[in-house]
């Protein structure tokens, strides 16, 4: 069932919203989840949304920090190459 166009709209515009306060902030599940659950969203739909906000935002900050030379790369490597698996197997093990 399509969402009719002013509701589609507003949650557009809360998204929007949403992320310019993430970006701001750096604090992204604090936000948007309070906001998915507050426009009732279902927390089983809302949780994994949140998680794969995650991705894009990440990849810019990457971007940004890299552009500024802000960003230790070994640490960083190291860091995924342990994150990486170790997310995998967790939510493995979740299902």
């Amino acid at each position: 069932m399509p969402l009719p166009p002013v509701l589609f709209a507003f949650y557009l515009v809360a998204a929007a919203a949403s992320g310019v306060l993430i970006g701001a902030s750096g604090i992204g599940g604090v936000l948007l989840l309070p906001l998915l659950l507050l426009l009732d969203v279902p927390v089983a739909v809302a949780l994994p949304a949140v998680l794969a906000s995650y991705c894009p935002t990440s990849a810019v900050a990457v971007v940004a920090n890299l552009r500024r030379r802000a960003l230790p790369l070994r640490p960083a490597v190291v860091l995924g190459v342990g994150v990486g698996p170790g997310a995998t197997t967790g939510a493995l093990l979740v299902l």
